[in-house]
């Protein structure tokens, strides 16, 4: 008669063990996984809302200006000298040229000097706005240096927040990793001894029992032991009548 064992509830074939484990495998760690992205998800969420860091522009340098130089170019503007001196004598003619000489020479330096003062006026005025586009440079440079140094201080702060986020984060990381492999190895430590369970339950349900097969010779043996016991009474019957 065969054992009445069947195929054992729930214990499936030694082939599919895996497939019956593996979703149990899986669920426990990626709880651990998904309240990880979950939390990834609310720092996403809360680096969005902060304003964004917004590099500011370069400013500009500020240009070295030079001093204005011309070339002065005298334009004459003395009366001119007479073209006849027929009516003058060489003495007189000498003096209208000395005294022609200077005036040329006094309207010369007196063009230069006019051509300097305005040069100069140039020149300074130059100076001036230049010195005035320093002073407007300089406030501007002064208030983008303060805006820089509040920005800086808020990313180092926000830098702060997030390396402590992080090394949270990966410590969690690690230690989830630890549990899901320490899970995994256990897993497969049952799975594998729940596949030689099942294997051996199989075999003996496959297998069959033969209850008469011991039958002839536990009669034989019997009989044998029937025999023995007649002959050993014959032997003490006779033992006693010798007495």
């Amino acid at each position: 008669a065969r054992l009445g064992l069947g195929t054992v509830e729930g214990l499936g074939n030694p082939g599919s063990s895996q497939s019956n484990f593996f979703p149990s495998l899986w669920r426990c760690p990626l709880r651990s996984l998904s309240e990880t992205s979950s939390s990834k998800q609310q720092q996403q969420q809360q680096q969005q809302q902060q304003p964004q860091f917004q590099m500011p522009g370069a400013l500009p340098s500020p240009a070295m200006v030079s001093p204005v130089a011309g070339e002065f170019q005298y334009k004459s503007a003395t009366p001119p000298m007479p073209g006849n001196f027929d009516n003058i004598g060489k003495s007189e003619q000498l003096k209208m040229e000395e005294a022609h000489a200077k005036a040329r020479k006094a309207d010369e330096e007196k063009q230069k000097a006019l051509f300097e003062m305005m040069q100069n006026q140039k020149n300074k005025d130059m100076f001036r706005d230049a010195m005035q586009e320093l002073v407007i440079f300089k406030s501007r440079a002064d208030a983008e240096l303060i805006q820089l140094s509040a920005q800086s201080r808020l990313e180092e702060q926000e830098l702060e927040k997030s390396k402590k986020m992080y090394e949270n984060l990966f410590s969690q990381y690690g230690d989830t990793q630890k549990r899901y492999k320490d899970q995994y190895d256990n897993l497969m430590s049952l799975n594998e001894e729940k596949s030689k369970l099942v294997a051996e339950i199989e075999g003996l349900t496959n297998q069959s029992l033969d209850e008469n097969e011991f039958a002839a010779p536990l009669q034989q043996v019997q009989s044998e032991i029937a025999v023995l016991k007649d002959q050993l009474m014959q032997m003490r019957q006779a033992g006693l009548q010798r007495k």
